[in-house]
């Protein structure tokens, strides 16, 4: 990425005016409207510009996620492939989150209003380093066989949950998502993510490039969602109804 540090403003400019903007939840792998068809405006905060309108999620859309999610971790496609396996789709994942800084770096300027440069020397670099730590990790934690009377057989097998529901702050969008979501695919498990109505851009066209990386490697499921502007009680739906998903969400 250093290349782009060396790019001028006419450069910047030129992307932000071709930049791709999807506005839609980002379920099964497409994007698509709410259920009752509600917008967000998303809007640059130095000019004040409205520059998308978001779909809000509704309790059924989170439902229609959730299920999803739970349907791709039961197929355990991704939950019980090989850890080898696993880790060359996230380093896969890594080398596009790289192929596509410049893009990533204009959502994210546009969508909370910070400098390129921060952009490109913090937060992305932090974005693909979280990738690739945690798909290193993914060979290398074990289980154990404790020492036990001759009569007993005491183990410690170390398994996916299940479907993780993810609540990430706005001020580092991609960042703090990356932080939560990708632990938790290292290990195996769906994620449903709720990042910050005030800028999910970025987390939007992060799940649509995941995507992109099973697509090329044939692994068929969806194993990350994004719902934008789903209300807390909704999300305590998913608590409370179903009982499979863990909630992770900021302190």
């Amino acid at each position: 990425m250093q290349h782009l540090l060396e790019k001028n403003h006419a450069f910047w400019q030129a992307e932000a005016e071709k930049v791709r903007i999807e506005t839609g939840l980002y379920i099964d792998g497409v994007y698509r409207d709410g259920a009752d068809r509600h917008t967000l405006e998303t809007v640059n905060p130095v000019s004040g510009e409205v520059i998308g309108e978001l779909a809000i999620a509704t309790k059924a859309d989170v439902d229609e996620a959730v299920a999803s999610a739970k349907q791709a971790y039961d197929a355990g496609v991704w939950s019980h492939i090989s850890p080898r396996k696993r880790m060359n789709v996230l380093f896969k994942f890594a080398d596009l989150v790289e192929q596509h800084a410049a893009k990533l770096t204009v959502l994210e300027s546009l969508d909370m209003g910070k400098p390129v440069t921060r952009v490109l020397t913090a937060d992305l670099p932090e974005v693909i380093s979280t990738i690739r730590y945690f798909a290193e990790c993914i060979d290398k934690m074990e289980g154990a066989v404790t020492n036990t009377d001759n009569s007993a057989f005491h183990y410690i097998l170390r398994e996916p949950l299940g479907v993780v529901a993810a609540i990430s702050p706005w001020n580092f969008p991609m960042m703090l998502a990356m932080w939560k979501v990708i632990p938790a695919l290292a290990a195996g498990n769906t994620v449903v993510l709720k990042p910050a109505e005030q800028s999910p851009l970025s987390c939007l066209f992060l799940a649509e490039l995941f995507s992109e990386v099973k697509a090329a490697l044939t692994v068929f499921l969806m194993s990350l969602m994004v719902l934008v502007k789903c209300q807390a009680k909704h999300l305590r739906c998913i608590w409370t109804s179903q009982k499979y998903v863990l909630l992770v969400q900021p302190k």
